[in-house]
């Protein structure tokens, strides 16, 4: 994906790279890795199951997902100022809580009788109440996207839940 130079420019923390360049390096950087992530959606969109079982490997996706999460802690020295640190801890928390409602509603979908009433309540209640923690109440509620059969045999069996709302 990144061609050597840049990939150097990212090892050395854009050392030895000129101030007048280095605004354009990182907008050629930004647009590289956006097309990346382009990229990747479309061959876990389309490449067949033995093709995905080779590149997605947990060991990957889990380093992905190791640095997503903990890129403020390892560059604490690095932030210009507390502005910039807290965006991108904000964002760390943001990204969590979406792994976290993608991830658990992916795993309900396999929940079998007879748990699945009281783990569909469980999941959904401590969703709600981790999204509204790691996003300090920015994003409200949370959802859950399972297949719609299993959709239509909680519709009939789980209660609606009450909204957990912050004390005062």
């Amino acid at each position: 994906m990144l061609r050597d130079k840049m990939r150097k420019h990212l090892e050395s923390n854009w050392k030895g790279v000129r101030k007048e360049t280095r605004q354009k390096e990182l907008d050629r950087l930004r647009w590289y890795l956006v097309e990346g992530l382009d990229d990747l959606v479309l061959a876990a969109n389309t490449l067949p199951a033995e093709e995905q079982n080779e590149i997605f490997t947990e060991d990957r996706i889990s380093a992905l997902v190791s640095a997503l999460l903990t890129a403020s802690e390892k560059r604490r020295i690095q932030f210009k100022n507390k502005e910039s640190k807290n965006a991108m801890v904000d964002r760390e928390f943001q990204i969590a809580a979406m792994f976290m409602q993608k991830g658990t509603s992916k795993c309900l979908d396999r929940v079998k009788e007879p748990y699945v009433e009281r783990m569909w309540h469980d999941a959904t209640g401590l969703m709600m109440i981790l999204n509204f923690v790691a996003t300090e109440g920015k994003q409200r509620g949370a959802s859950v996207d399972v297949s719609e059969v299993k959709r239509g045999e909680w519709r009939e069996k789980v209660p609606p839940l009450l909204p957990i709302r912050a004390q005062k």
